[in-house]
């Protein structure tokens, strides 16, 4: 059970690390990098300055935070949620991604290291060899940089552009050092993916032009984008869970919940939003 602790308090330091990254990465955009903007150089060593030398500040008063400040939950909850220089209210939305941050760093650990290896070992579909070490420890990153990706969108209601490049070069790390016989299942399910929004994407757009007679958009094309990357690292967990009875019609059944709660998840949060924010 201590262990468990240890994972989850690492886990809310990362939520906590990767809350921050998300305004300090805001400036710097692929566009910079592909069209070569004059600033390109600077908004790049301002977003890097940000993330290894620029410390948490109040967004309110702009006091710089001390160690007793930055203490995942447990600062905010000595505080009562205030600011402790200005006694401005902190949002408790922060302390909130801390503890799922935690909470998804914890579970990720018991289901892949306690739960989906173990059994797997035995059917040498995966062994912990410096190869498989490197996939493990990728499957933690990219994670990582989806949850951040997450809560961008979150906070931002926009995708960002740099993040989302990140996340596909770690995908394409972790995808070079899956397990064996393993390749086509991903390549299968991110086709998949990006063939069903694709489709979407196009169905909303005639939906819009013959109803509205407008040529707009009601979803989003980054949704498109963002899709293979979801369906490729979906891929490897099937494959991860179900092996050797692994079958295509597995993957397309649970390609299908997972719309489904997807899509279940996303209108409890809206009914939540609209219960506390009823004008926004």
């Amino acid at each position: 059970h201590m262990f468990y602790f240890f994972l989850f308090i690492i886990g809310t330091i990362l939520g906590s690390f990767w809350s921050v990254l998300t305004g300090r990465l805001w400036e710097f955009t692929l566009n910079d990098i592909f069209f070569g903007t004059k600033t390109i150089k600077q908004k790049f060593f301002r977003a890097l300055h940000g993330v290894l030398v620029w410390r948490s500040a109040c967004p309110k008063c702009h006091h710089t935070l001390g160690v007793q400040d930055l203490v995942p939950v447990a600062s905010y909850l000595s505080t009562h949620g205030k600011c402790r220089y200005c006694h401005t209210k902190i949002s408790p939305r922060y302390r909130l991604l801390e503890i799922w941050c935690g909470l998804l760093f914890t579970g990720l650990w018991y289901i892949l290291i306690e739960t989906i290896i173990p059994g797997h070992s035995r059917t040498q579909l995966f062994s912990l060899s410096t190869k498989g070490t490197i996939h493990i420890a990728l499957r933690f990153i990219v994670t990582r940089l989806l949850y951040l990706l997450l809560v961008h969108d979150m906070e931002t209601m926009y995708l960002h552009d740099t993040l989302w490049g990140i996340n596909i070069i770690a995908i394409a790390w972790l995808l070079s050092t899956a397990p064996q016989n393993t390749g086509t299942i991903w390549a299968i399910t991110a086709w998949w993916f990006l063939l069903f929004f694709i489709t979407i994407y196009w169905l909303a757009k005639i939906y819009v032009r013959i109803k509205y007679k407008e040529n707009a958009e009601w979803f989003g094309m980054w949704d498109v984008r963002l899709s293979p990357i979801v369906g490729a690292v979906f891929g490897l967990w099937e494959v991860f869970v179900y092996w050797p009875t692994f079958s295509r019609f597995t993957i397309t059944t649970h390609f299908f919940y997972y719309i489904i709660t997807a899509c279940i998840i996303w209108l409890i949060y809206a009914g939540i939003h609209k219960i506390l924010y009823p004008k926004s």
